[in-house]
């Protein structure tokens, strides 16, 4: 199943931004004319890792070490 889920990923041309997002934790995406954002919410009491798979992302808001600590917002920022 899962093979075939990164075969249609990979054949729409969808960008995967980690391989995986731990239970807690909220991905969401926006961009505008220049940039990509990725805001990752964490509603869990406790830090959960979270890793993106480019290394084209930088943090723009937040504190980040390969964790989003417990109930922190962290927003990553990409040039298009």
């Amino acid at each position: 199943m899962q093979d075939n889920v990164a075969h249609f990923v990979k054949e729409a041309g969808i960008e995967l931004l980690c391989e995986k997002i731990e239970e807690g934790l909220s991905v969401t995406t926006r961009e505008d004319e220049d940039n990509r954002y990725v805001f990752v919410q964490n509603f869990c009491d406790k830090a959960v890792p979270f890793k993106l798979t480019s290394p084209d992302y930088q943090v723009l808001s937040g504190n980040y070490d390969g964790m989003i600590g417990s109930y922190e917002t962290v927003v990553f920022t990409a040039k298009k």
